[in-house]
């Protein structure tokens, strides 16, 4: 989870001195470094203890540390930005065709953030773990699921089995895995241990179970859990937003990297498999153009 997605959850669930010093992080973040501690503390109404207590709350030994890391992040989300706000892409007023140029355009700056996110290292491992399963597990909720039957799909059509586990079967599921095996883990936050699919990283772990995270930039429990992990594009709010367009098109892309990378390895193979499966079972699929029929 990012910094700044933190500092909103303060701002959201506190009405006390945590409230008064998030809205002032989140409003002057660009500006962070023409304040010394003092000054924040004044314009806050607070006092620099509290200050470090809500930095060591926000995961940071101290002050100077958190300021340095959320000087960094918001460095680095500023340089990667797009026009089009990915929390709220469209107004009230706009044209259909606006919305759809809108949405399109966030929509394309999400897969270039998570193919910049990319590095061979993680890639080559996650790869690597999805071979070496005997059972792939897929975990997740809500529309992460939905995401996930998509992948499962290919993957079976060149025989490699994905098991989608329902949030009521997650814990009874996840007790039977192996060393052998593999969870395959999505979640945004990456970081509630009371709910699903996180609250199983202490029992996988204690198993001995591999761990594919795809989660969002920045400290959290499924990253830090995991053997390998994958970073969505994560720049929408928790909550304030029309639809979660971006981070559902980044997690769509990262499973198709999975797929097609996991496919290549046997090219020819996997290639016959899939030709054949979809003969077998598609057999009776027609179209009266000429471009789609085979």
């Amino acid at each position: 989870m990012l910094i700044i997605q933190k500092i909103e959850q303060l701002y959201i669930r506190y009405d006390d001195s945590r409230m008064a010093v998030s809205e002032f992080l989140i409003r002057e973040r660009r500006k962070l470094n023409q304040y010394s501690m003092q000054s924040i503390a004044d314009r806050t109404y607070t006092s620099k203890s509290t200050l470090v207590r809500i930095a060591k709350h926000l995961g940071f030994h101290g002050w100077s540390d958190f300021i340095k890391a959320y000087t960094e992040e918001t460095i680095y989300l500023d340089s990667h930005s797009s026009i089009t706000d990915v929390n709220i892409p469209f107004q009230k007023d706009d044209t259909c065709l606006q919305v759809a140029g809108e949405i399109t355009s966030l929509k394309t700056s999400s897969l270039e953030e998570t193919l910049h996110l990319l590095n061979d290292q993680d890639l080559n491992q996650a790869v690597s773990l999805l071979q070496n399963a005997d059972r792939i597990c897929f975990m997740g909720i809500s529309v992460n699921q939905y995401l996930g039957e998509l992948f499962q799909h290919k993957m079976l059509l060149i025989g490699k089995p994905v098991e989608i586990v329902t949030q009521a079967e997650m814990k009874f599921l996840a007790s039977t895995l192996t060393p052998k095996d593999l969870a395959l883990i999505v979640s945004y936050s990456g970081n509630d241990v009371n709910r699903m699919p996180t609250t199983n990283l202490a029992l996988l772990k204690e198993q001995g179970v591999p761990i594919l995270g795809i989660t969002s930039l920045g400290t959290n429990l499924l990253r830090e859990s995991s053997t390998c992990t994958l970073s969505i594009a994560s720049r929408e709010r928790l909550y304030s937003k029309i639809a979660s367009y971006a981070t559902e098109t980044s997690i769509g892309l990262l499973l198709d990297v999975l797929y097609s990378c996991y496919f290549q390895q046997n090219y020819d193979q996997n290639m016959q498999h899939k030709l054949d499966m979809s003969r077998r079972i598609e057999q009776h699929r027609y179209s009266t153009s000429s471009g789609i029929m085979e």
